[in-house]
Parts: structure tokens; sequence; C-alpha cells
């Protein structure tokens, strides 16, 4: 069953379990994600980066973003996202059905920024590396704006151009706050 979203209520899990194929954020993490950042969202623009089943991007419109925008290149969970935005009142959140590695460029090239990036890819694949070196050459991130990478215990989450404030752990997963470094 999906949640209707216009009722605001917090907490409630936006994902439908039987999606087996995607690795969704875990509700424990995306409470401990949005206790973080409680401060950060009011009328913050929210770029989800590999959004999967669009939960965290969403959610982040409930804590008060004024917009978000979903990168996902999946057909599978693209289907699920658009489903969502159907039956909900999500119109502050723009789908970009597109390989990340296509749309930060795309977005850059637009003159976007964003306030919050929330960055959370395939577990152990090297691409929070690749990501974050992309998202460097950017002007996606005014001053003062923040990356959350969540990724496992197994894999870096560094680049340069980035300075790490702080890394949480859940289990295996670690999101790891950065900002962009000051030269």
């Amino acid at each position: 069953m999906t949640p209707d979203l216009a009722e605001g209520k917090r907490g409630r899990s936006l994902r439908n379990r039987q999606e087996t194929k995607l690795r969704p954020t875990a509700d424990k993490v995306i409470g401990a994600l949005f206790n973080i950042l409680r401060s950060r969202l009011e009328n913050a623009r929210f770029l989800d980066l590999f959004a999967g089943t669009g939960a965290v991007g969403l959610e982040a419109l409930r804590y008060g973003a004024c917009s978000t925008v979903l990168v996902e290149k999946s057909h599978r969970a693209i289907g699920w996202i658009k489903k969502k935005l159907s039956q909900s009142s999500a119109s502050k959140a723009t789908l970009l059905p597109m390989d990340v590695f296509r749309a930060i460029p795309q977005l850059a090239a637009k003159g976007c920024q964003f306030d919050v990036i929330f960055l959370d890819p395939p577990y152990d694949q090297g691409l929070v590396g690749r990501t974050l070196v992309m998202l460097a050459r950017t002007a996606l991130l005014p001053s003062g704006a923040i990356i959350v990478v969540e990724h496992s215990m197994r894999e870096e989450s560094s680049a340069e151009g980035f300075k790490l404030i702080r890394t949480y752990r859940y289990g295996d997963t670690r999101l790891s706050l950065m900002e962009r470094s000051m030269h």
C-alpha cells in the first residue's frame, strides 16, 4: 500500500516492503538521518541522488524542504516513484529518470543549487568517490550546503574538495556528513 504523502505525518514508512531488488534505506537510518538534518531542512532545496524508491527525497519534503529532485535510472524504481508521485501531493518533487553522472552536469548547466544533497549509491561499487569528484567540479553546493553519504563500512566517503563533518554508524551502514572545503 502506498502512503498518502499529503497527510504530513512524520516517521511513516514510505517503502513498499515487497521491493526486493532495491536496497532501500532502512527505517532506522531514515529516522536518524532526519533527526540529524531537522534544522537544515526548512525551505531547503534537496537533491536525492541514486533515489531508489524515493523515500528519502519525499520525506525531506515532509520535514520542510521547499523542493526535492530525485535522480534514479532503474526503470523499476522510476515506476515506483512515479506511482508515489501520482498518488500524493508531492508537487514540489521532480523526478529525473537518468543516470546520476548525466544528471549532475545537466543540473549544474541549469544553474541549480541545493542546500542538502543525499547520496546513496549501490554499496561497494566505487560510486561514492566518483560521485563526490563530479560534485566537487560543480557549483551545485552553495556556501553552507552539506552532502550526506549513505555507504557501507567498507567504502570510503572522501574526496578532494570536501571536508568530513561527522560520521554516524548503523550496523554496516554509515552516514557521512560533508561540506565543501574552503581552499
